[in-house]
């Protein structure tokens, strides 16, 4: 009987053990999934930091782009009305003339 105690300790042992690495691993399955959470949350966050960012500046450069178009299309406009002001100078006495020509023929 003694063997046969032995030989049940020995078994009863060896389940202790096997139920320490178990209870081990799982402890470790279970901080490994913890860390993988707060990794994947700071990834997410630096990823939403960098677009934010990355949008901050495509907007000030879209915004550059339309100002600069817009200043371009204003000069372009201010030099249209200056030459219909320069025509307008040069011709208005010839007009005046035609009209009152008009006038009086009847």
């Amino acid at each position: 009987m003694k063997e046969a105690d032995q030989l049940l300790q020995s078994i009863l042992r060896a389940d202790e053990k096997a139920r320490e690495m178990t209870s081990s691993a799982l402890s470790e399955k279970t901080a490994t999934a913890a860390s993988l959470t707060e990794e994947k949350a700071a990834l997410r966050a630096s990823y939403e930091e960098e677009t934010k960012a990355l949008i901050q500046r495509m907007r000030e450069s879209e915004r550059k782009a339309a100002d600069s178009r817009l200043d371009a299309i204003e000069a372009e406009k201010n030099q249209k009305l200056r030459r219909l002001d320069e025509l307008s100078a040069s011709r208005t006495a010839a007009w005046v003339e035609q009209i009152l020509a008009s006038v009086l023929r009847g």
